[in-house]
């Protein structure tokens, strides 16, 4: 007689068959063997359709609670109905990102030395993500020397460059407009999306399509990139003089004035070159010719876009005075103004004299 065995224990997910979102099939259970524990016969419980299911998913059908979840390792045919629709299995779920990106081509491995400060020491862990500069890493290791405070960091590329199928892309807009002039391209309109892998600047390649497969076609021109960025991009999609944008504020251009009369006149603008995201744009105005003079008016034109705009002035005005118009616009960098312009206003027209004559 054998000795009893105490296996490892099997993890599984139960599933009556009357749970399972289809007809259970029937079948025999052997209740007896002749000769084996006592039995004198063979004998069966036939057509059993109430039963326990051993499954490796939590569902049966792909329709069901927990589709497409499986506690494979890697995927397997479903036991039950032979399936392979469950893909969510434990390397895809928590090992294949982290493998795939380790044995990327273009996987780097960062060493910095830094003093980091205890709060961080104390909180971080290696699901963290740092950010240095403009670019966001992943932590292989910290090793912190504490009687030194200086921590050496193995960092990883970071978030963006992380594509869990390993022939992913990361996707971003840029401007579709280009300048020979980083302050105009970076005041154009991010509108055109690209694609690329790896980490975003110099000789990056960008292309058209997520598959990475035509090229962006670029000009040589600078375009502007997301984060207040621009670079050029030649035409077989490669970027380079990538770099923070220039912080300026807006370039403004102020115009003659039009529709002139005694008691109203139009003040013209244009907002030339954006330099980054604008907020307000208007017009200083008054009899100052210090644009900024307290005695002086500023007013808003109520859009934000670039181009040319104008504001008519109807009251308030006098006559045969000469009035200085300033062009202004606000951005996140600060206040661009225009060159100021100056007209004077025509005198009132001069009512007619009546005299009235008696009447013979």
């Amino acid at each position: 007689k054998q000795a009893a065995y105490l296996g490892k224990p099997v993890i599984y997910y139960p599933i009556h068959s009357s749970n399972t979102g289809e007809s259970a099939p029937q079948i025999n259970l052997i209740a007896s063997i002749n000769g084996y524990d006592g039995g004198t016969s063979n004998s069966y419980e036939t057509n059993v359709d109430a039963y326990w299911i051993p499954s490796n998913t939590p569902a049966i059908l792909n329709t069901g609670s927990g589709y497409p979840e499986s506690i494979h390792f890697n995927k397997e045919l479903n036991e039950w109905n032979g399936s392979e629709a469950f893909t969510d299995t434990l390397f895809e779920k928590y090992y294949k990102s982290y493998i795939t990106n380790v044995f990327r081509f273009n996987e780097r491995l960062t060493k910095i030395k830094a003093r980091l400060p205890l709060s961080f020491l104390q909180e971080y862990s290696l699901a963290d993500e740092l950010q240095i500069g403009d670019l966001t890493y992943r932590i292989n290791s910290i090793t912190t020397n504490l009687q030194t405070g200086e921590s050496s960091l193995e960092l990883l590329n970071g978030s963006e460059a992380v594509v869990s199928s390993g022939v992913g892309s990361v996707s971003i807009l840029i401007s579709s407009s280009n300048s020979a002039t980083p302050n105009t391209a970076c005041g154009y309109t991010l509108n055109t999306t690209v694609h690329y892998t790896g980490l975003l600047g110099n000789t990056t390649q960008l292309f058209t399509d997520s598959a990475l497969t035509t090229n962006y076609t670029g000009s040589g021109n600078y375009h502007a990139f997301p984060g207040s960025n621009y670079g050029t991009i030649d035409t077989n999609g490669y970027v380079s003089n990538y770099q923070p944008c220039p912080t300026q504020e807006p370039t403004m251009t102020t115009s003659t004035a039009t529709n002139i009369t005694y008691q109203s006149f139009t003040m013209n603008g244009s907002l030339d070159v954006a330099n980054g995201t604008v907020q307000e744009k208007g017009f200083y105005y008054g009899t100052n010719p210090t644009y900024n003079d307290p005695s002086n008016t500023k007013i808003a034109e109520g859009t934000t876009s670039s181009g040319s705009y104008q504001k008519t002035i109807s009251s308030g005005v006098s006559a045969n005075t000469p009035y200085y118009v300033t062009a202004y616009g606000i951005n996140q960098h600060g206040e661009g103004i225009g060159t100021t312009i100056s007209f004077t206003t025509p005198s009132a027209p001069i009512p007619p004299t009546v005299t009235a004559e008696p009447v013979d």
